[in-house]
């Protein structure tokens, strides 16, 4: 349990040790770094910018909503291996 009324102990206010750095919480990932991509809304047609987490696996689908008209999308990310880069597509949910 973290003390924040102590002051004399060693962890910081979120409970590591002055000694530790968030490299020793390494989750197998740090490796992956997040991607950038773009789809074109399925309602409006408005260009959005978007992330892709790799360490969620090379077939993804999720629904993420226009930056413009609020509608949600069903995105299609995968990565394919014989153009080294993320396909996205996007439908209606």
């Amino acid at each position: 349990m973290i003390n924040f009324d102590d002051d004399d102990d060693d962890d910081d206010d979120f409970g590591f040790d002055d000694d530790e750095t968030w490299d020793d919480y390494d989750d197998g990932f740090s490796d992956v770094s997040i991607q950038q991509g773009n789809f074109n809304c399925s309602f409006c047609g408005a260009a959005n910018h978007t992330f892709i987490d790799p360490s969620q696996g090379m077939e993804q689908e999720y629904v993420e909503d226009c930056q413009t008209c609020c509608a949600p999308n069903l995105l299609r990310v995968n990565w394919q291996d014989d153009l080294s880069a993320w396909t996205m597509e996007s439908g209606e949910e």
